[in-house]
């Protein structure tokens, strides 16, 4: 099973992963669930996450960076679920739809390099609405900010992310503004469900 975790900078998609991850291992020995993200830790996830901390000079690379990226990453994913684990992504192409037009780049342009792309069984997306508690959290975080980690682009991602549901039929919308143990609780009962 492949579930995706999307959301704004500071929504608690890395945090939610783990806890989901860790119910799953502990009520479902055998889904084996492991944790993935986007960018990776490949060579070219690492030149993306430096990207991410410089001035926007270079940032006009990202997009296509991101679709390699994510070729490589989802080779990986569907060896990882042919040995039968549960894999659990930080991250997925929702993110670089919402991002990459903060860049100003068109949706359309961002819908159709991603299209070839696998839907994975189940896409959260974390809403917020409040930009101020995402920078609460990220500051919380101690590490240097990214380009996109401003209240102007978090006000913008949030919006975006309200709208990527009008391009992608199998978005599950999540609250992120609750406690996480409630976020991943809410993202557990979508998944038993089923």
């Amino acid at each position: 099973m492949f579930i995706t975790i999307d959301g704004p900078d500071g929504a608690g998609k890395t945090t939610i992963a783990r806890l989901i991850i860790d119910e799953l291992n502990r009520c479902e020995p055998s889904a084996q669930a492991i944790y993935t993200a986007e960018p990776t830790d490949s060579p070219l996830g690492k030149e993306i996450r430096a990207i991410l901390k410089e001035p926007a000079g270079r940032a006009g690379l990202l997009t296509e960076l991101f679709v390699q990226d994510r070729a490589e990453h989802l080779e990986q994913i569907a060896r990882w679920e042919a040995e039968g684990k549960t894999v659990v992504c930080d991250r997925y192409k929702y993110s670089t739809v919402v991002y990459q037009q903060l860049q100003g780049k068109p949706v359309e342009r961002l819908l159709a390099l991603n299209q070839p792309f696998r839907e994975p069984d189940y896409a959260f997306i974390l809403t917020a609405e409040e930009p101020d508690t995402l920078l609460e959290h990220i500051a919380k975080r101690g590490e240097e900010r990214d380009l996109f980690e401003t209240r102007r682009s978090l006000e913008r991602a949030i919006s975006l992310y309200n709208d990527v549901g009008n391009y992608y039929d199998n978005l599950i919308y999540i609250n992120a503004q609750q406690e996480p143990e409630k976020v991943a609780a809410d993202i557990l009962q979508h998944l038993n469900q089923n």
